[in-house]
């Protein structure tokens, strides 16, 4: 039985995962403008392309990390990994923790998977209103992200009846 990998792909012939099945994930564009340049292995067994499973691997690192990829420019309040006590934390794709509590619709807002995100929301009976002055609590952002990365858009079918605590808080000011 094959493995799986970031976003619940199959891994093939331990060596890569399949171009189609990431073009069925919700960032399959953004994938691509990461890919630009890169190259594929054929697989032996069945004659298909693959995508070199240490590239997914590497580029789904990254993405969850800070929620770009290799590409893109890298301005300096991305390079978290060595954070300063006056840097903001981060949690899954880069986004900024409000008050050790909350994360910012306006920055899910930016993921290249942000329609995804709110099927899943609506999914969990979240408010429909996915507004700026909303806070989304760390833990179900944390709880989706987790999720997403383990089995990819497969999540929107898992069966939970826990709704998401969507707050409609207007952010203080220095924010």
């Amino acid at each position: 039985m094959a493995g799986k990998t970031f976003f619940g792909l199959e891994i093939v012939s331990n060596r890569g995962v399949r171009r189609d099945d990431i073009a069925c994930l919700p960032f399959a564009d953004f994938w691509c403008e990461s890919a630009f340049r890169s190259g594929q292995i054929k697989d032996t067994a069945t004659g298909e392309w693959l995508v070199h499973l240490h590239d997914w691997e590497t580029f789904s690192q990254l993405f969850v990390a800070t929620g770009r990829h290799r590409n893109m420019p890298r301005p300096p309040e991305v390079l978290w990994f060595d954070r300063e006590d006056d840097e903001p934390e981060r949690t899954y794709f880069g986004l900024e923790i409000q008050d050790n509590l909350y994360v910012l619709p306006s920055d899910i807002e930016r993921l290249p998977f942000y329609a995804f995100w709110c099927a899943y929301a609506a999914s969990k009976r979240a408010s429909p209103a996915l507004t700026t002055a909303a806070l989304i609590h760390l833990e179900d952002w944390s709880t989706f992200a987790k999720g997403f990365i383990t089995s990819g858009p497969s999540i929107l079918s898992a069966n939970s009846n826990r709704a998401l605590k969507f707050q409609n808080l207007i952010p203080s000011k220095e924010r």
